[in-house]
């Protein structure tokens, strides 16, 4: 996505000429979190969500209009260092979780944390259920909630 706008690349035949099937390799392979042809507009959709959804957090997050259970912005500060959402997977997640996203997301979502929340966008919107850990994360790194 860029500027809201998703931008596909025309020339990847391999996809083009049978997104199914490469869906389906790809999550064979324990890449992608679900086989759907649609997956690749998905994701990058999750990737949009996350955006807005935090920039609406930054935005509206004053004092006077803070919501009791919403995240701090101490809480954002320490979680994205200097406004970096993609932090490495391996910084933040415990050792007992990686397997789990492994098995139930994919390998792409052990990368950063925006891939984690659009392999779980895409996955959601392809109609699979994950973990309420896996959810809980997915929310706190400001995945849009399906």
């Amino acid at each position: 996505m860029v500027n809201g706008e998703l931008r596909l690349n025309p020339r990847n035949t391999v996809f083009w000429n049978d997104p199914g099937r490469f869906g389906a390799r790809q999550h064979a392979a324990g890449f992608w979190s679900s086989a759907d042809p649609g997956h690749v507009v998905f994701h990058e959709t999750g990737h949009e969500a996350q955006v807005k959804r935090l920039h609406h957090f930054l935005v509206t997050n004053t004092p006077a209009k803070r919501e009791p259970d919403i995240f701090t912005l101490e809480w954002v500060r320490s979680t994205f260092p200097e406004g970096n959402m993609n932090r490495a997977m391996e910084e933040i997640i415990t050792p007992e979780l990686a397997p789990r996203i492994l098995a139930q997301v994919g390998r792409h979502a052990l990368t950063t944390t925006q891939e984690f929340v659009a392999e779980v966008f895409a996955g959601r919107m392809a109609g699979r259920q994950y973990d309420p850990e896996i959810m809980q994360l997915y929310e706190d790194w400001f995945g849009q909630v399906i």
